[in-house]
């Protein structure tokens, strides 16, 4: 079972650092680094990993998430694969490199992307139909900023994009996915024989979110999704623990002191940490569960 990891990233941590030590053996990892970050301070993986060379300056909630994952599935499109996983730099596996390979093995032609079952559908629309621009997106707006959005949503409203009726019916979830080779040579296949498609996202506000999930939703593929009608945590049908719920962050960061609190199921990876987890508890943990 041949599994390549897709990680994005923007820093070199400690959590990063340790991941590619846990998959790099027995695996191939791929590395997107940030167009905005110093490669140099990547150079201790230069043995480890591939980087890709395609780098993208990713920001966020913007259609540079998109074109990020579209760079690693191209980079791994012409290579011996059984899954890809897409990760971020700040997630750490929750299981060994022999059990992950054993739960794949055994779920071998199951997609693990997660599908929201509710979600406001006009927010959703909204998401994609209109033309956002890099200030709609600005995370930490200053008050003057803020009361220029709002007046611009309220007052001027957004541009409609042509392209958008021609969608098929939306559906969301987590960015992270793990999907087979086939799941996705389709996607590299649709694309490229449907441009318009990806035009259709640009300007898009989070469809990192919803650009995959509405591209296999709307496939054949709809009908190998992991637990589809069974779990209602999207995240868990991706095979991730990511804690919505408990705060103060969202998600919140998670740190040694949450490892006790991950159910013992088939989470195969969490996020996001700390930076400042202490890593030796976290080994220890997870020789526990061995």
């Amino acid at each position: 079972m041949n599994i390549a990891y897709c990680i994005i990233c923007h820093r070199n941590t400690p959590i990063l650092r340790t991941s590619i030590q846990l998959l790099s053996p027995k695996n191939t990892v791929y590395l997107h680094v940030d167009l905005k970050s110093n490669l140099e301070e990547f150079k201790e993986y230069h043995d480890k990993v591939i980087f890709i060379k395609q780098r993208i300056d990713v920001r966020w909630a913007r259609f540079s998430q998109i074109e990020c994952t579209l760079a690693l599935l191209n980079e791994i499109e012409n290579t011996s694969y059984h899954y890809m996983c897409l990760l971020s730099g700040d997630d750490l596996p929750l299981q060994s490199n022999a059990a992950i390979k054993a739960f794949f093995h055994k779920h071998n032609g199951t997609e693990f992307l997660g599908i929201q079952p509710d979600f406001d559908s006009k927010a959703l629309i909204s998401r994609v139909q209109y033309l956002h621009s890099e200030f709609d997106s600005k995370r930490n707006k200053t008050f003057w900023e803020h009361c220029f959005w709002g007046f611009k949503r309220n007052f001027l409203g957004h541009k409609k994009k042509p392209l958008f009726s021609k969608l098929p019916p939306l559906h969301k979830g987590p960015q992270w996915f793990c999907l087979s080779h086939d799941a996705c040579t389709y996607i590299l296949r649709y694309l490229k024989e449907n441009p318009w498609y990806m035009e259709a996202f640009r300007f898009s506000h989070c469809s990192d979110e919803v650009f995959f999930h509405t591209l296999l939703m709307n496939s054949s593929f709809k009908d190998r999704l992991y637990k589809h009608n069974e779990l209602s945590d999207d995240n868990a049908k991706a095979l991730r623990y990511i804690d919505w719920r408990s705060g103060p962050d969202y998600p919140k960061v998670l740190t040694e002191n949450d490892l006790t609190t991950i159910p013992d199921s088939n989470f195969l990876f969490a996020r996001k940490f700390s930076e400042h987890t202490n890593l030796k508890v976290y080994y220890e943990w997870l020789k526990s569960r061995s």
